[in-house]
């Protein structure tokens, strides 16, 4: 499998949960006021934008983050964590930048390697990862996110087998992550493999911490893939958990479109894989506007 992935990796290129309430956080003004910040004050910071991260929140994990860099400007953790919540925003070119700035820093670094691989998949750029990615797997074939990525990248080329055999070898690394059976499902759904794809995505549901993010996208992406079959009432229990009033109206109308369209199911499955704004701007994340990709 090693050999198979160092191969097609010359070829091809990645895209792209709450247990308590967060601590109170020291305010901005108090951190830039402040002539030194104790390492209390970021670890504070980091925590809330974790648990902002945990619910989906990536507005607030992005203000969290931003709190965490300008009290300790030298904190790589804070910096991956801040282009990370710009990625997910859908902020590309502010997530870039900041991986951009850290691969100065450190030319060496996966950590950046791999998101400024994830921003340029989730852009709709599929080509210019590719060398990212490469470096990447070459340097630690056991990286979960870089074989996750891989995978989707070819869900992008309708090579669902070649996919399937990346999220695997991914889940090896990392077992029971939602993400990664969640695309599984997803390339299986692609298909035409409905019930095993429902099967997959139940698992990721399971397998994520209730009343988070990963788990309202798992339930989302089985909401999809049972439009994709044709049964809309059934999409529509799904989301009815997550929506209501003129919400729930337009999920209805939503799925009952995919219901009938299975082109239209398929692009909107393929962007729900690669993290693209099709899906997350006309789909379920624009029902609930504190949803976002």
């Amino acid at each position: 499998m090693q050999r198979n992935i160092s191969f097609l990796a010359l070829i091809f290129a990645l895209s792209g949960c709450v247990e308590e309430a967060p601590p109170a956080v020291t305010k901005p003004e108090q951190v830039l006021s402040a002539p030194l910040v104790s390492q209390e004050v970021v670890q504070s910071w980091m925590k809330k934008a974790k648990f902002d991260e945990l619910r989906g929140d990536f507005s607030a994990a992005a203000q969290s983050y931003t709190g965490a860099v300008h009290a300790d400007p030298s904190s790589r953790e804070a910096r991956l964590g801040l282009a990370s919540a710009h990625r997910h925003l859908g902020e590309y070119d502010k997530a870039f930048a900041i991986y951009t700035d850290l691969l100065k820093a450190d030319p060496n670094s996966l950590e950046a390697k791999e998101g400024g691989a994830l921003t340029l998949i989730a852009k709709g750029d599929f080509d210019s990862s590719i060398a990212l990615l490469d470096e990447v797997i070459k340097a630690d074939p056991r990286r979960p996110e870089a074989l996750n990525g891989m995978g989707v990248l070819f869900t992008t080329r309708n090579m669902q087998p070649e996919a399937q055999q990346y999220f695997i070898e991914a889940l090896k690394f990392s077992p029971n992550n939602a993400t990664i059976i969640g695309n599984f499902g997803l390339s299986q759904a692609l298909q035409g493999k409905y019930k095993e794809a429902g099967a997959a995505l139940s698992q990721a549901s399971a397998a994520a911490t209730p009343g988070s993010y990963e788990r309202k996208r798992a339930d989302m992406s089985a909401a999809l893939v049972h439009a994709a079959a044709g049964r809309a009432e059934d999409a529509l229990a799904i989301a009815g958990a997550y929506y209501g009033g003129a919400e729930y109206n337009t999920a209805l109308g939503l799925y009952a479109k995919l219901a009938k369209d299975k082109k239209m199911a398929a692009s909107y499955i393929r962007s729900a894989l690669t993290g693209g704004r099709t899906y997350y701007e006309q789909g379920w994340d624009t029902l609930a506007t504190s949803a976002t990709r």
